[in-house]
C-alpha cells in the first residue's frame, strides 16, 4: 500500500475537478492550554479535614481448622506467621497506605509508618 503526499492528493482532486477541487493543506492546531484549576501544584483539602478513616494494620495470620476455632477460649495465644521487627501493612478503608513497624509506647502498641504505598500499589487494589 503506497501512501500519497499532500501535493499528490491535491493535484488528483484538481484533476477529478477540472481544477476546482478541494485545496489540500496540513492542519494547524491550536496550542493547548492547561486549564486555570489544573495550574496549582497543591489542591485545597482542607474540607476533607473531619472526614474518618478506618485504618487497618496487618500483623500476620493463622490457619486454623473448625475444631481448632471452636476449642479458642478467653486468654489462648495465637500464633501469628510473623516474628518481631518484621514489618507490617497499612491499610485505609482496605487501601494499600503504606508499611509499618510495631512499637510500645508506655504499654500500648502503635505503629511507625516507615514506607508509603505507591499509587500502582492503590490502582491495583482498586481493581480487586
Amino acid at each position: 500500500m503506497s501512501h500519497l503526499s499532500a501535493n499528490e492528493i491535491e493535484e488528483m482532486f484538481q484533476s477529478l475537478h477540472g481544477g476546482k477541487g478541494p485545496k489540500i493543506a496540513p492542519v494547524k492546531y491550536q496550542q493547548l492550554q492547561v486549564p486555570e484549576t489544573q495550574r496549582k501544584s497543591t489542591r485545597d483539602i482542607q474540607f476533607l479535614s473531619d472526614v474518618e478513616l478506618t485504618v487497618d494494620v496487618e500483623l500476620g495470620s493463622t490457619q486454623l481448622s473448625v475444631r481448632e476455632i471452636l476449642e479458642l477460649t478467653e486468654e489462648m495465644v495465637l500464633t501469628l506467621d510473623c516474628l518481631a521487627g518484621d514489618p507490617v501493612k497499612i491499610d485505609l478503608n482496605g487501601v494499600p497506605f503504606g508499611r509499618g513497624e510495631i512499637v510500645v509506647i508506655n504499654e500500648y502498641f502503635g505503629v511507625r509508618i516507615t514506607e508509603l504505598a505507591n499509587d500502582e500499589s492503590r490502582e491495583e487494589k482498586h481493581k480487586e
